[in-house]
């Protein structure tokens, strides 16, 4: 394996960051929406990408979050 290409990272501020709970929430409820993988319309970018964007609506911060590239994608061994 290769070290891991970070793409995106976020703080949340002390005074606003979420709980555990709340990030549960988040990930149980974006799950509800897709249920099942697709191929096309809802995958591991799809998840990734609604659960980021709620967290950071939901709790917003004065801090702008850092991606080198938001449109990046993860790899699997290499491919």
């Amino acid at each position: 394996y290769t070290p891991y290409s970070k793409l995106c990272s976020f703080d949340f501020p002390t005074s606003s960051a979420p709980s555990a709970l709340q990030v549960s929430t988040v990930l149980s409820l974006v799950h509800r929406q897709a249920p099942a993988y697709q191929l096309y319309e809802n995958q591991c970018y799809w998840f990734s990408s609604t659960v980021w964007g709620s967290l950071k609506e939901l709790f917003p911060s004065d801090q702008d979050s850092e991606c080198g590239n938001h449109h990046a994608h993860g790899r699997y061994r290499g491919v």
